[in-house]
């Protein structure tokens, strides 16, 4: 849920908000408003012509009161109600006067304030300065659960089907690979993997914007018609079977489903899944083991690290009197051919055993 704060001059112009012509004006004063979904639980307990006071259900996490107060409150009743600050992003102040001019001042007026429950019950809420094009205020943003957006990790080098269809890529991989023929192979293998990524960048387009091109392009000559441009009209759609296919590809391989058929074409349902399985990915915080939410990359990353070490460690149990019990079921002969070195064909098949989509 979502609150926003606006001390907002003219909003009740008929072009601002047409149904507050009807709330009662005391002299030059608009008064106070407060407005909510229908969706929310909401009951008023009390209100002035300074304040409103409401108290809202949360099914998931109790009852919490909102009170929505015009004026400056003093700093011992502050101090008496146990509020604090809710830290504001963005620009400091919320009030100005005169911008643009040499006389122009600007003050933080607005803020949100909240006592030590609260903060428990909401820790990860964040406070905005919005803009708007009105009033001598700016509104203030308070999202009590704001979706975390996480900046993209690196990530480790992808081979793209898609590449395959482009007639430079035997070219570059040959060139890569013979540059650095002096290289062991795991070396060697990166360093084809940088120049891949970086032909990627400077040669493959955006597909999406290269096939919407085409299709304006076919539409313009269809229009137009002519008897002289039959080879310029095959030229297109070629091109625009390359594109597609090639945009296939790219969806069919995130998308995960094996059991996908060379031939099928169905984009829309491969980037659906791709979309719906980058969506179930997704981490947003974890959880460390004093139970603290940790929201940032390098946290979530030392959570993880930690949490395995203390799964996986050497524990100095005793377990003689229970290997003891347990009766052998490897014979000595398969216990050598399982402890036999990996053989070339062994590896062969395992490698083309694999997904065509998948990697070792």
């Amino acid at each position: 849920m979502s609150i926003i704060s606006w001390n907002c001059r003219g909003l009740g112009n008929l072009s601002a908000v047409p149904k507050f012509k009807f709330l009662l004006r005391e002299g030059r004063g608009g008064g106070l408003a407060l407005l909510w979904r229908s969706s929310l639980h909401c009951n008023i307990t009390n209100f002035s012509s300074n304040h409103i006071d409401i108290e809202i259900t949360d099914t998931h996490r109790g009852s919490w009161r909102l009170t929505g107060f015009y004026g400056y409150p003093g700093k011992q009743a502050v101090l008496d109600a146990g509020l604090s600050d809710v830290h504001m992003e963005g620009y400091p102040f919320t009030w100005f006067k005169s911008l643009g001019t040499p006389r122009a001042v600007e003050e933080r007026l607005d803020r949100a304030l909240a006592n030590e429950d609260w903060f428990h019950m909401f820790p990860n809420a964040k406070l905005e300065n919005l803009v708007a094009p009105a009033s001598d205020h700016y509104p203030i943003l308070l999202d009590r659960d704001p979706i975390v957006r996480l900046g993209r990790p690196h990530h480790k080098f992808k081979f793209e089907n898609a590449w395959r269809l482009e007639s430079e890529l035997d070219e570059v991989v040959h060139r890569c690979w013979n540059n650095y023929s002096d290289k062991l192979i795991m070396p060697r293998l990166e360093a084809c993997a940088e120049e891949l990524s970086l032909w990627s960048r400077n040669h493959c387009h955006n597909l999406k914007k290269e096939i919407e091109e085409c299709r304006k392009k076919l539409l313009q000559v269809r229009e137009q018609g002519g008897e002289n441009n039959a080879n310029y009209v095959g030229a297109l759609q070629k091109r625009m079977t390359h594109l597609l296919v090639q945009d296939d590809m790219f969806w069919r391989q995130r998308a995960k489903t094996h059991w996908y058929k060379d031939g099928d074409l169905n984009t829309r349902f491969f980037h659906a899944s791709a979309t719906s399985r980058k969506k179930v990915n997704r981490i947003s915080f974890l959880e460390d083991a004093n139970g603290l939410r940790i929201t940032d990359n390098p946290g979530m990353c030392l959570v993880a690290k930690d949490y395995f070490n203390e799964l996986f460690h050497k524990q100095n149990s005793v377990r003689d009197p229970v290997i003891s019990v347990i009766s052998t079921t490897i014979l000595e002969s398969d216990n050598e051919q399982l402890t036999a070195p990996f053989t070339k064909e062994e590896f062969k098949e395992a490698l083309f055993s694999m997904q065509s989509d998948k990697c070792p």
